[in-house]
């Protein structure tokens, strides 16, 4: 009980210390801004949408989405489902129903050799199904993106190996109401926590009239532990390169995911096509965000070459952005998160030994990543030029340190941005007291689209 009066208590003061800050229109058009750290803007290198298991084999198998993986329908509504973390030590040893969707996924993709793969592994974060299906809920079905890396294949036997993972979804229709006024695509942050406050906004959402296309968590290997041993006397350059590698991969991921989910309902719910269409993206959902816009809109950032879909899927018309930075190396370096999440874990070594994390190292090996790096927010965030969009800021995050998220909202060109005097975990229990000011954002800012475009 004292806990629960402490937390609104939080909250009340959080929302009445809010600080609102108007989209500086002079920068509205995307602006190339260095870090706070770095003495001059970084340039990345031509972007480049890293490859999975049969690229190119789209329409091979219903649910082939531009060859990067497959839809899954699950049966079940999303109350049989629950999420699950694996421990450090950890591979996921395959059901039944995991084999199946790998079965889908390689309809077309095996080679004459065969396959063989591989789960996902310590530190991942997967949906399993309860025992016994839960009471309750409306009975939403639930359904998931399956896609596998390539990592090698066996010169004496030519089986091509894979390392499989997946991203679940739901597709939530409005309360109250016939029809749909548009479409939110919501993707959420690490192991789709806070679960409880999310579904409420999502609730939320629904009976503002919107359809929400809810991703129940980021990419199943987003989180997997991966050790990097940085020589702090060395170059930096293999380190930085080898990181930039890991983190576009998890980005790519999320905007894989997002694009097949998306393409999935529209080919359902073509009546969902021409309707508004916001992006919704929450901490590592909105790290990733302005990738995935950038996969969706098809633009020279997007998809292409590849086997993407490219701009067939329309435009966003807004995006929210919640608790998101720019510079991922560093976000994963400085987190206080970091022990939790065991995620990327930095080991920084010297001569005489382990050392505690050192901030000029971290900076040095920050522009490097950056230079090697091309799907990181800081780079991709020209995809959101000419989408009006808000951000939403907690200037004492510590888990995506809050300098990233000023970092951010300067690559966006410092567009409207919210900003309160809290901590990341607040930042989101207390969210939904901003629900309805999001909800009446996205009207204004819709209303206004459609009167300069003479709608």
């Amino acid at each position: 009980m004292i806990r629960r009066v402490a937390i609104g208590l939080l909250a009340l003061l959080a929302g009445g210390c809010t600080v609102i800050q108007p989209a500086d229109q002079a920068a509205r058009a995307w602006v190339a801004r260095a870090a706070p750290a770095l003495a001059e803007p970084v340039q990345g290198g031509e972007v480049s949408w890293p490859a999975r298991w049969g690229d190119g084999t789209a329409g091979l198998a219903e649910g082939g989405v531009g060859g990067k993986g497959v839809i899954v329908e699950l049966e079940g509504p999303a109350e049989a489902w629950r999420g699950a973390r694996l421990g450090r030590f950890h591979h996921l040893r395959a059901d039944d129903e995991d084999r199946e969707m790998v079965a889908r996924l390689a309809w077309g993709r095996e080679t004459e050799a065969g396959y063989s793969y591989k789960m996902e592994g310590p530190s991942s974060f997967v949906f399993v199904r309860r025992a016994e299906d839960e009471a309750g809920g409306d009975g939403t079905p639930v359904f998931s993106f399956v896609s596998a890396t390539p990592t090698e294949t066996s010169l004496a036997t030519g089986v091509q190996r894979v390392e499989v993972q997946r991203t679940w979804f739901t597709l939530n229709d409005p309360i109250g109401r016939d029809a749909p006024r548009g479409l939110i695509v919501f993707n959420v942050g690490l192991f789709g926590a806070p679960e409880p406050v999310i579904d409420d906004m999502v609730r939320r959402l629904r009976v503002g009239g919107w359809a929400v296309l809810r991703m129940l968590a980021p990419p199943s290997r987003l989180t997997e532990r991966v050790e990097v041993v940085v020589d702090v006397a060395g170059s930096l350059e293999a380190e930085a390169e080898r990181t930039a590698e890991l983190l576009d991969q998890r980005t790519a991921e999320a905007a894989y995911a997002a694009e097949a989910a998306l393409a999935h309902t529209l080919a359902r719910r073509p009546e969902l096509a021409p309707l508004p269409r916001v992006f919704m993206g929450l901490s590592a959902g909105a790290m990733t965000g302005p990738a995935t816009v950038a996969r969706i809109h098809g633009s020279e950032l997007g998809a292409g070459a590849d086997g993407g879909l490219g701009a067939g899927l329309g435009e966003f018309d807004a995006a929210v952005l919640i608790g998101g930075g720019a510079g991922n190396l560093s976000i994963a370096a400085r987190s206080s998160y970091a022990p939790f999440v065991d995620g990327v874990i930095f080991r920084w070594m010297g001569e005489d030994g382990e050392l505690s994390r050192p901030g000029p190292v971290v900076e040095r090996l920050e522009r490097l990543y950056l230079e090697h790096s091309t799907l990181d927010a800081y780079h991709t965030a020209s995809a959101l030029e000419g989408v009006p969009t808000l951000m939403i800021h907690a200037s004492g995050d510590t888990a995506v340190p809050a300098d990233s998220g000023d970092l951010l909202w300067e690559r966006l060109g410092r567009p409207e941005r919210w900003v309160s005097p809290l901590g990341h975990a607040v930042l989101f229990l207390t969210i939904n007291l901003r629900t309805g000011g999001i909800l009446d954002w996205i009207d204004e800012t819709l209303e206004a689209e459609n009167g300069e475009r003479g709608e």
